[in-house]
């Protein structure tokens, strides 16, 4: 009888490893008998959520038959998933011997499918028995997937968890305040930000670490010592900047990390963001359409923290850019070399590029173009033809989490990010000539005047004379 009593305390205490991480709680328990031809539930608190990015597996530990009180457990076996520590010689002689339910539930390692899952949209799923069930939270990341927290709940009826997710820090990755942008142009440095937010358990830590992990896509460029990091005890407050000890900077390729060993006292309160920013080259050449895709996660905690450290999903963000593609014809719709154009801004004066004229060139690209107002000008023309008027053309988008619509653009067909159309020349007009008919009677006339002139001076001095 003392066994059985000490057990049922070792269990009791198991159980209260439930406020590492989650709350559980017996609805309505149905012990008393033998339990193995029962059947329960583990399910999800009404009100509480399983964030998108967690699963929560349940792993059968010990097995056994529950008193009348639905608490003591007794005939205890190994379950589905717990096969011993290899020391003890029976499940029975393992149990006892618990006297830490935190590092057991730490330290223990299990096999095979889980009898369980819990998600954020299946919130409830059946157990086989009842007995002893280890869950463990798991953050599913872009790469594999990291073992959050453990927990021990005690099944002995249906059981009710509430998952603890406010030590997950709230994280976004932006541009321009946005997933999604169209602003920006080959070339250009573009803005971007990592923002955490703290949650209320934040207090609760002597010190807190995080780690923020980005990475660009082939068409970014970071900007070397554009880097910076700060916090925000509230949205109104000032930003206070780190100093460069306070964090450490990785940049590898395409990859940038910053880790921080601590936050600091000041930053350590719920509510506080910590914030990164950094700006990035979009490299020249790039085509149209969705020409970055970047990516950045942040893990958060403290390894001294029994739930250790745990990690976000990836958030993205996008940049895209487009295109002004033509062909150069005649005024019969045939390709017409010998033209040359400049792009320029909406101001008519700053370059934005130019193509110059070339053998046999009909056909103009320029890409990589934000959206906005672009005067087009043919600086180029073909010999014998007219200059063509200069057209204003404006680009536009509107931008809906990571999804961009395009607006059409009058005279061009529009394709995904790409603007098409023929732009013509028309041949300069013959002038009919003023040299013809006019020349030639002015000279017959001029002839009969000098031939008259020379009649009538003869005539006179003949007369003359006569005299």
């Amino acid at each position: 009888m003392k066994k059985m009593k000490r057990l049922a305390a070792l269990f009791l205490a198991i159980v209260m490893v439930l406020a590492m991480g989650m709350t559980a709680m017996a609805v309505d328990g149905t012990g008393g008998d033998d339990s193995s031809e029962k059947t329960y539930s583990i399910s999800v608190k009404d009100g509480a959520e399983i964030p998108e990015n967690h699963t929560y597996k349940v792993y059968q530990i010990f097995i056994g038959t529950l008193d009348s009180t639905g608490k003591i457990l007794s005939d205890i076996e190994y379950g589905k998933n717990y096969k011993g520590n290899g020391t003890a010689e029976t499940a029975y002689e393992e149990a006892k011997t618990i006297t830490d339910a935190n590092k057991f539930a730490t330290d223990i390692t299990v096999e095979g499918e889980p009898v369980a899952e819990l998600t954020h949209t299946e919130t409830s799923a059946p157990l086989p028995a009842s007995g002893y069930y280890l869950v463990i939270d798991v953050s599913k990341v872009s790469e594999g997937a990291d073992q959050v927290s453990k927990f021990i709940v005690n099944v002995g009826g249906d059981i009710e968890i509430e998952p603890k997710v406010s030590r997950i820090p709230d994280f976004e990755k932006t541009v321009d305040g946005k997933d999604a942008t169209v602003d920006y142009a080959s070339g250009d440095h573009i803005p971007f930000t990592l923002t955490a937010t703290m949650k209320e358990d934040v207090a609760d830590y002597e010190s807190y670490q995080l780690t923020f992990t980005d990475e660009l896509s082939d068409n970014l460029s970071y900007d070397t010592g554009s880097l910076k990091v700060a916090y925000k005890v509230s949205d109104s407050a000032e930003a206070v900047e780190y100093k460069s000890g306070e964090y450490e900077l990785n940049v590898k390729g395409k990859n940038i990390t910053v880790s921080m060993s601590d936050i600091g006292n000041e930053a350590r309160v719920p509510g506080a963001k910590i914030i990164v920013t950094y700006t990035a080259t979009l490299d020249a050449g790039v085509t149209s359409g969705e020409v970055a895709k970047n990516s950045a996660s942040l893990e958060f905690g403290n390894n001294g923290d029994t739930q250790g450290v745990g990690k976000t999903t990836t958030d993205i963000v996008k940049v895209y850019t487009f295109a002004l593609d033509f062909d150069k014809v005649d005024e019969d719709g045939e390709a017409l070399d010998g033209a040359g154009f400049t792009l320029y801004a909406e101001d008519g004066t700053t370059v934005v590029a130019t193509i110059e004229a070339g053998e046999g060139k009909t056909n103009f690209v320029f890409d990589g173009l934000k959206a906005g107002t672009y005067i087009l000008e043919e600086t180029t023309v073909p010999d014998g033809y007219n200059k063509m008027e200069n057209k204003t053309i404006v680009i536009s988008a509107s931008v809906d989490g990571e999804n961009v619509t395009v607006n059409d653009i009058d005279d061009w067909t529009k394709s995904d990010f790409v603007f098409t159309t023929d732009i013509q020349n028309y041949a300069g007009v013959q002038l009919p000539s003023t040299g013809g008919i006019g020349t030639t009677i002015f000279y017959v006339v001029g002839g009969i005047m000098v031939l008259g002139a020379c009649v009538l001076l003869i005539t006179k001095k003949r007369m003359s004379a006569r005299e």
